[in-house]
């Protein structure tokens, strides 16, 4: 593969999958949203959940601010 071929396929890649994570950092956020609003839960439970989803959420915005400034 040349150069530039590389580079598309790179650029391809980069946008596929961090297309992929800004979807899950989405529906984690909404995920975590809903959490907070249901008062159903016990206040453990919404913490337990919410901390999750946080910490998913961190990871994910890591992952995509490293792909697509690679």
């Amino acid at each position: 593969m040349n150069r530039e071929a590389m580079e598309l396929f790179k650029d391809r890649l980069k946008e596929e999958v961090g297309g992929k994570i800004s979807y899950i950092y989405d529906r984690a956020h909404e995920l975590s949203s809903a959490i907070e609003e249901n008062m159903a839960l016990s206040d453990e439970a919404s913490t337990y959940y919410t901390k999750t989803l946080s910490d998913i959420m961190n990871v994910l915005s890591e992952a995509e601010k490293e792909i697509l400034h690679s």
